[in-house]
């Protein structure tokens, strides 16, 4: 199979080579008409003196007499401090009466070179722009980063430092839709492009003696415009209070105004590729005056070859025509406002804003844009070092298209929740929503923390359809997908992970209505009698009764399993503080919780043996590191989860096919338990004011949408934060009592016996870091 030449970002992205020529041509603005490259470089020849010639008489650049890698130690600092110089009788030679460049060319005064350098440090040269309005950092002036190094070997070094370098300007401006920059090791050099998509960097040239080349990369970029250089025309600041005025078109050609107020939720622009979502407060502007209340804006970068979000909302919304469908949708959704592509105006004609595709290895050749092989390159063992030949069907990235959605409604997460008990309760509720979508047909797919919010008037919604999938869309293919803390073991390991297996004789209601009572004998018996074990490979089933098992198909109980997860997530991540503090018993407990936060969250197999234990040992083991007063919550979550796994047994107990039936009723059986917890909890003094400790996130190790692409990422899931002002509660001098051990001596049993019996101890949100912090300083 052809291929291209490809590295990895330390960030796990794939990186793309091409020629330079096909760099020049594709990703480069264009040369102005007036501008030809071999007239500019004799131009240099001629310019300035004869003892200072831009282009000297050995054919090099002036200030570039020998490589520097070949200057003394002293000055390797300074070795490319001359490069400023070149850039500027570049730019001279290059001149258009009556237009001014755009940018200018910055060394930076102090480079910090190695692997010391921080999200404060800029790069080591960058080009700005002028004349510019005031923003909040220095990242948003940067138009084109540039990192040097003197050691020709060290190029691995320069890919750190410039994926950096483009990262932070992607996530400091929320006007840029993609960059530029460039690397130099000694004589190397290599041109980079950084959007949502992919990176793309070009085959080195030597920078000292390929005039031509490096006088179109500086020329096409000064005199480029700000839309050309990655600046979204339909974002301005207001320089007054540094807000954004943000235009969103609708397909139908509607165009409205927001004016930003406040940032809920950007923290997936971090991730370089992706769908780099922001999402803002804003109001309406009509005639510079705000008009309307409140609403939400949320800006990303879809799939171009998937359905946008508000596509889906309408679909799902018209699927049933009758009133009380509708009435329950609202009631269970977000309303859209608008939604629709970007559309941006790049002075030839106007068109959505996507990103570039890479022509295949095989129309490259037709058009002479040939890659030369490693051993070809400038500097052999320094390619070979990094460079690798990757497939193309595995490199090409996923072409995105910039998108944007405005709600009504102004939401909190899940997450910002009060209390276990608002968690629970909107834990019941979003089984409505998921009811509803699968009584149409669809599955969510990305059910988490992130989407599940809690409107002003205490009704949970859900919400980021853009992952929804109809069930019998045979056109959209599955892959891995979710976010890693919650998505169900089955869509991680992509494989149907219950044996098709001879059931009791059970019927559904009763199989269902049994989740909330103590009577599973039957069920545990079954389980005990038969462990659960891998399909083969060959097995076959159909989810929508039409493909067979070996091609995996997502289904309603992924849904219903990532529910389960996520009410985990929350009794094993909440804190529960006293006014005692724990002796070095309690602190080794509590790092026994936390040792189970991450066996259930960060590794693979250790969740997914949680999940489908037929023993009924782990779960429940795990349980008994819960605070007393939580323990029980648990003991209805293993009744849930052995219900679950009896779904998915029912459910794939054929090899031909998939079927849905045992779900009757099963979506209201999980209300009913989740508002049980709920009002137990409300009733249960200890548990009442107890608030889950939301910034204890376990780290998430499955980054995964597609064998393409790095966009999943957890830290990459949206979310908006809670815009109703509200300072989080802490508690001073107190420690946690967070965790039991499930072997525990006498002493520590009687503790906890007191603990019970007590009067009902105070109970804060205190996060398991700043407890630690705490004992620390006691001790």
């Amino acid at each position: 199979m052809v291929a291209h030449l490809g590295l990895t970002t330390p960030g796990g992205q794939s990186v793309t080579m091409v020629s330079v020529q096909y760099f020049l041509d594709t990703f480069l603005p264009p040369l102005h008409p007036a501008m030809d490259s071999h007239k500019i470089v004799k131009k240099l020849k001629r310019m300035g003196t004869r003892s200072r010639r831009p282009i000297t008489k050995h054919n090099r650049w002036w200030g570039f007499n020998v490589d520097p890698i070949d200057r003394t130690p002293g000055i390797k600092l300074a070795s490319f401090s001359r490069l400023a110089d070149v850039v500027r009788d570049i730019i001279r030679a290059g001149a258009i009466h009556g237009q001014e460049p755009s940018l200018y060319f910055c060394n930076n005064q102090q480079p910090v070179f190695g692997y010391g350098r921080d999200a404060t440090c800029l790069p080591d040269a960058y080009f700005v722009m002028m004349n510019v309005p005031e923003t909040r950092s220095s990242w948003e002036r940067i138009a084109v980063s540039g990192e040097y190094n003197v050691v020709e070997w060290c190029e691995k070094e320069n890919v750190v430092k410039v994926s950096e370098s483009m990262c932070n300007i992607m996530r400091e401006d929320p006007r840029r839709r993609f960059t530029f920059g460039f690397t130099i090791e000694d004589t190397e050099m290599k041109l980079w492009y950084c959007d949502r998509s992919q990176t793309v960097a070009s085959q080195p040239f030597n920078f000292i003696t390929d005039h031509e080349t490096l006088v179109h990369f500086f020329l096409s970029l000064a005199y480029a415009s700000p839309v050309q250089l990655g600046w979204d025309p339909t974002i301005a600041i207001q320089e007054h209070d540094l807000q954004y005025r943000i235009t969103v078109q609708s397909a139908d050609g509607r165009e409205r105004v927001y004016r930003t107020l406040e940032v809920l939720f950007d923290s997936a622009a971090s991730v370089m590729h992706g769908p780099g979502t922001r999402v803002w407060k804003a109001v309406r502007v009509v005639d510079g005056h705000d008009y309307g209340d409140p609403v939400v804006l949320k800006d990303c970068w879809a799939s171009c070859n998937r359905q946008r979000e508000g596509t889906i909302h309408e679909k799902l919304r018209d699927a049933n025509s009758s009133d009380a469908f509708r009435e329950a949708f609202e009631n269970s959704f977000l309303t859209v406002s608008l939604h629709g592509d970007v559309i941006v105006d790049s002075g030839l004609q106007r068109q959505p804003d996507r990103t570039p595709l890479i022509l295949p290895p095989e129309e490259m050749k037709k058009k002479c844009y040939n890659i030369p092989p490693v051993s070809a390159t400038l500097k052999p063992r320094a390619a070979k070092s990094l460079w690798r030949e990757i497939t193309y069907t595995q490199s090409s990235p996923e072409r995105k298209v910039h998108y944007r959605i405005v709600f009504r409604e102004i939401c909190k997460p899940i997450k910002g929740a009060n209390s276990l008990q608002e968690v629970f309760k909107a834990l019941g509720e979003v089984c409505s929503a998921l009811k509803l979508m699968h009584q149409t047909g669809w599955v969510h797919r990305d059910v988490s923390v992130g989407n599940i919010l809690i409107d002003s008037h205490g009704k949970a919604r859900l919400s980021d359809l853009e992952y929804a999938k109809d069930m019998n869309d045979q056109s959209d293919p599955e892959f891995r997908i979710g976010t890693a803390n919650f998505v169900a073991v089955e869509v991680q390991s992509q494989d149907y992970q219950f044996r098709p297996l001879i059931l009791p004789s059970i019927s559904p209601a009763s199989d269902t209505l049994s989740i909330t009572s103590d009577d599973l004998a039957k069920k545990r018996s079954y389980l005990e009698s038969a462990r659960p074990s891998h399909s083969d490979s060959d097995s076959s089933s159909d989810l929508s009764m039409s493909s067979s098992l070996s091609a995996f198909r997502y289904n309603p109980i992924h849904d219903l399993e990532s529910l389960w997860w996520i009410a985990v997530y929350f009794i094993f991540t909440t804190e529960v503080a006293n006014y005692a503090d724990l002796d070095e018993r309690g602190q080794d407990r509590q790092r026994g919780l936390d040792g189970c936060v991450l066996r259930l969250f960060c590794d693979f197999q250790e969740r997914k043996m949680d999940m489908i234990d037929g023993w009924n040992k782990r779960f429940s083991g795990r349980c008994q590191c819960l605070h007393p007063s939580i323990r029980r919550i648990g003991r209805d979550l293993e009744r849930l989860r052995v219900a679950l796994v009896m779904s998915y047994r029912q459910c794939e107990q054929t090899y031909e096919s998939i079927t849905l039936e045992p779900l009757e009723g099963f979506h209201d059986s999980i209300q009913e338990l989740f508002f049980t917890i709920s009002k137990e909890i409300s009733e249960e003094p200890t548990l009442a004011h107890v608030l889950p400790a939301t910034n204890s996130h376990p780290v998430s190790r499955f980054v995964e949408t597609n064998s393409s692409s790095n966009t999943a990422s957890n830290s990459g899931k949206r979310s908006r934060s809670n815009s109703s002002g509200e300072e989080p509660v802490t508690v001073h001098n107190v420690a946690p009592v967070a965790s039991t051990s499930p072997i525990g001596s006498r002493k520590r049993a009687r503790i906890e016996r007191e603990q019970e019996h007590a009067a009902p101890p105070r109970v804060v949100m205190q996060t398991r870091s700043k407890a630690r912090a705490q004992a620390r300083r006691k001790r």
